[in-house]
């Protein structure tokens, strides 16, 4: 039996192959098959791993993310007690104002 191998710098080799150099024993079969086993326990074992941390991290940007709400919500209260705050001065200002100017006309030149 002939096979050919990958091309070379444009040119073919052919290489003769026995029967007998293809054959696996069995005892390398059952090593392979232990081998691809214990791969796809590991890749198991980590995706499970993965899946577990990823859902802590989300647990944990949850976390974070309703520290800021509560940031956000108690800033958004002071913003509008700081309003409120802000009309209440124009209005003691408007008053004082209005106060000043009373006094003016009432005073003769």
């Amino acid at each position: 039996m002939f096979m050919e191998s990958e091309r070379v710098k444009g040119r073919k080799d052919q290489i003769l192959v026995e029967d007998s150099d293809l054959e696996v024993p069995d005892t390398d079969m059952e090593e392979l098959a232990a081998k691809r086993d214990a791969a796809q326990r590991k890749r198991e074992m980590r995706s499970s791993f993965l899946a577990a941390e990823s859902g802590t991290l989300a647990d944990m940007f949850r976390e974070k993310a309703d520290r800021y709400k509560v940031k956000a919500n108690r800033f958004r209260m002071r913003v509008g007690e700081l309003k409120r705050r802000v009309a209440e001065l124009e209005e003691e200002l408007k008053v004082a104002n209005c106060e000043i100017n009373s006094k003016k006309e009432k005073t003769p030149p």
